[in-house]
């Protein structure tokens, strides 16, 4: 599979957290804000937004023959961003003092290509 917008979406998520490590700990804490109408919202709101961009870029890739078909869109996204909490989570106990969010990404984004590619 080449570089494209699938691995674009999953840089850019992990570009955004390293630059705004508090964001992590809004989306990742939400046993902590489960009482806040407002935060619980706005966490919601990220997830339906994001969830759909993912489906419909894995869709194009399945339609060009780069993502297996085989595989429904929904899971190649489980696949790709659910490990993201993970590895947001060694970075976060790692006290984020290095890029290393963004390499643990690079760095899975080759594993993950293997499993999918067509």
């Amino acid at each position: 599979m080449r570089q494209g917008k699938l691995e674009a979406f999953l840089e850019g998520c992990a570009r955004q957290f390293h630059e705004d490590g508090a964001l992590t700990v809004a989306l990742f804490s939400e046993e902590l804000f489960r009482d806040l109408a407002s935060v619980t919202s706005l966490i919601n709101d990220a997830m339906e937004n994001h969830a759909p961009n993912g489906w419909a870029i894995v869709r194009e890739g399945q339609t060009a023959g780069g993502i297996r078909s085989d595989l429904p869109s929904q899971h190649i996204v489980m696949l790709l961003t659910g490990p993201r909490r993970l590895m947001i989570a060694g970075w976060k106990a790692r006290h984020q003092a290095d890029p290393s969010l963004v390499q643990s990404v690079a760095t899975y984004w080759d594993t993950f290509t293997k499993i999918v590619t067509a």
